[in-house]
C-alpha cells in the first residue's frame, strides 16, 4: 500500500478521501481494518484535515504498535486509538467507537474469501460509516507476475481478483445501489477501490 499514492489522476481520485467526500474542514475519523506501515500514505492524503481521529484495528499487536508509532510521528496532534482483534469478529467493538467518515482496509481483502468480503462490506456500509461515508480497500489484481515467486519462495498466498470480480462481489453484498470506483496503484499490481452509497 505504500506505493498506492501515485501521480495519475485516477489513482489520486480514488485514494483522496478529502477530495472524494469533500470534508476537509470537518472532523475526519478513519478506521483501518488492517494496520500496517501505510499510515504515512493516509497522512499524505489527508494533510489538510484539521482534526484527525484514527481508530486502528488488527489482530496483530505488533502491527498496531508499528502503525500507531508511524501515525503519531506523521501527525502528532492526531488522536490514535487501537483495537486489537479479528475484523470479522470485532465489528461490535469497533461500532461502539463510530460512526466513521472513512473506513480503510489495505491488504486485508487479499486474504479473505468472497463470503468474508461480502460480510465486511455489508457491515461497514450498514453499521460503521456515517451517511455519505466512504469505504476504501485494496485487493491484489489478477495476473500478478510475482505470484510464483512469492508462493514458492515465501509460501505467501494472496487471493487475486479482477476488477469485474470485485465489482460483482461488492455490488452483491449490499441491497442498495453503490458507487464503486476502481483504479490501479502506481505499480499496477493492486486494485484501489472506493465504495459509497449511490445518490
Amino acid at each position: 500500500m505504500n506505493a498506492a499514492i501515485g501521480s495519475g489522476a485516477d489513482t489520486a481520485t480514488v485514494l483522496d478521501p478529502v477530495q472524494s467526500i469533500q470534508m476537509a474542514p470537518r472532523k475526519l475519523e478513519q478506521l483501518r481494518h488492517l494496520a500496517g506501515s501505510s499510515g504515512e500514505v493516509f497522512h499524505a492524503a489527508v494533510s489538510t484535515v484539521h482534526e484527525l481521529c484514527i481508530l486502528l484495528n488488527d489482530a496483530d499487536a505488533d502491527a498496531l504498535a508499528f502503525a500507531r508509532e508511524g501515525l503519531e510521528r506523521a501527525r502528532p496532534l492526531a488522536r490514535v486509538e487501537c483495537v486489537e482483534g479479528n475484523v470479522l469478529r470485532g465489528v461490535r467493538s469497533v461500532e461502539k467507537r463510530g460512526p466513521f467518515d472513512v473506513v480503510m482496509a489495505g491488504g486485508l481483502f487479499d486474504y479473505l474469501s468472497d463470503r468474508q468480503i461480502a460480510f465486511v462490506v455489508s457491515q461497514t456500509l450498514r453499521r460503521l460509516l456515517k451517511p455519505g461515508g466512504t469505504l476504501f480497500f485494496t485487493n491484489i489484481a489478477t495476473g500478478n507476475p510475482y505470484r510464483v515467486w512469492i508462493e514458492y519462495c515465501a509460501d505467501w498466498r494472496l487471493i487475486e481478483r479482477s476488477e469485474a470480480e470485485i465489482r460483482s462481489l461488492v455490488a452483491g453484498s449490499f441491497d442498495q445501489a453503490l458507487d464503486i470506483e476502481i483504479a490501479r496503484d502506481a505499480t499496477g499490481l493492486t486494485h484501489l477501490v472506493r465504495v459509497r452509497l449511490a445518490g
